[in-house]
């Protein structure tokens, strides 16, 4: 009995180490993810959006705050010292406060509020189609910042996404529910621009991080001071909401629906996208969010019974192989980083002529030649190979 339970928990672990298992998640995610729009534009109407977004980050700051207690726990901050308090080594500076702050600001408030009120004013379905452009605004915001390299595959990447979410914004105002054409509607159109601003804050907050992650920050500790801030900020904007709402008694449906955002479309969507980036390549992670829009359709087709004109179809391809192409030529750029660095690593350890004398008192380390520049990803200390005695 004993061996059957060990050879079973031995699969499950095999299961959790294998790729396809994390691809089976990222589908579960972009389900969850997909469902979260659809039920969420139910309960929008009679919860506010700014409550909605109030709530759902309490929960997933929650979820993540857990986390980070559990995985991060070992960790303190570079300019922490030892003497120090436990609780002491895990508070951030006044420096990183700020960046805190600011990263918070973009993540919740700008992001998640921005994005609930316009899935308030859009379609699901909609919202689905202009979600994956965050990838093609992370992309756009790196090049400027000349954190990567542009290319022309890149370039025709954001222009074809670029096209199609302006494509989605006239659509979205120039057509009503039922699919009959109407006269323009800033109602219409207020839905998609608000999403639009929210992933482009999102891309903001992304590449800001960046610079954090190079300081070899853990993602869990970043995320909760990220989400501690930006939910107080999104409580402050709630209270302001608070006596212009009439009725703050909602349903059980609703309130499921607010649990499941903060949850499994909040939280542990995170925690996934988090474990797949760490086993898969992160430009693969993106393309997974290209089957929002076909989720979102069918979700939306299922519970709404909503008309999907030829149109909208046209700006989803267009979006959708913006996106795509940006994703592939982070690909081949990966590749071949990592072909130039498995070269110069190799030549490194040719080139190098490491002589240790026979000295007790001291190891003498001869190079004979000149080394290649090592790529920044690479350290090599050659005074840990000495031996001192």
């Amino acid at each position: 009995m004993n061996n059957q339970v060990q050879r079973i928990l031995g699969i499950i672990a095999q299961s959790f180490k294998s790729q396809v298992f994390v691809h089976m998640l990222m589908l579960f995610s972009m389900i969850c993810l997909s469902l979260y729009l659809i039920f969420g534009k139910y309960a929008l109407k009679e919860v506010h959006p700014v409550h909605f977004a109030f709530i759902r980050g309490v929960i997933s700051a929650a979820i993540i705050t857990v986390m980070c207690l559990i995985i991060d726990r070992n960790f303190k901050f570079e300019y922490r010292s030892k003497e120090d308090s436990r609780l002491m080594q895990k508070m951030p500076n006044l420096k990183d406060h700020m960046i805190f702050i600011v990263l918070g600001f973009l993540l919740v408030p700008m992001n998640q509020l921005l994005a609930m009120a316009g899935l308030y004013y859009a379609s699901p379905l909609v919202a689905g189609i202009i979600q994956p452009i965050n990838v093609v605004f992370t992309a756009a915001i790196s090049i400027m910042l000349k954190n990567e390299n542009a290319s022309i595959l890149k370039i025709v990447g954001i222009l074809l996404s670029v096209l199609g979410a302006v494509a989605m914004v006239v659509i979205n105002g120039l057509t009503s529910e039922t699919g009959a054409s109407v006269a323009l509607s800033w109602t219409g159109v207020l839905g998609p621009v608000l999403y639009l601003i929210a992933g482009l804050a999102f891309a903001i907050y992304l590449n800001i991080q960046r610079t954090l992650f190079n300081r070899n920050l853990p993602i869990f500790t970043v995320t909760m001071w990220c989400y501690f801030y930006g939910t107080i900020m999104c409580g402050i904007v709630s209270l302001g909401f608070l006596f212009k709402t009439n009725d703050l008694s909602y349903s059980y449906l609703s309130w499921l629906v607010l649990v499941y955002g903060g949850t499994f479309a909040g939280g542990f969507f995170f925690l996934i996208g988090s474990y797949a980036n760490s086993r898969i390549a992160p430009t693969i992670v993106s393309t997974y969010y290209t089957t929002l829009p076909i989720f979102a359709a069918i979700l939306e087709i299922i519970f709404y019974n909503r008309y999907i004109s030829g149109y909208s179809v046209i700006g989803c391809i267009l979006i959708v192989s913006g996106v795509l192409i940006v994703a592939y030529a982070k690909y081949k750029e990966q590749k071949k980083a990592q072909q130039i660095q498995a070269v110069q690593s190799n030549d490194i350890v040719n080139d190098l002529e490491l002589a240790v004398s026979k000295d007790p008192v001291d190891t003498v380390v001869i190079i004979t030649q000149k080394p290649l520049l090592l790529p920044a990803d690479v350290e090599l200390d050659i005074y840990d190979t000495a031996e001192h005695k």
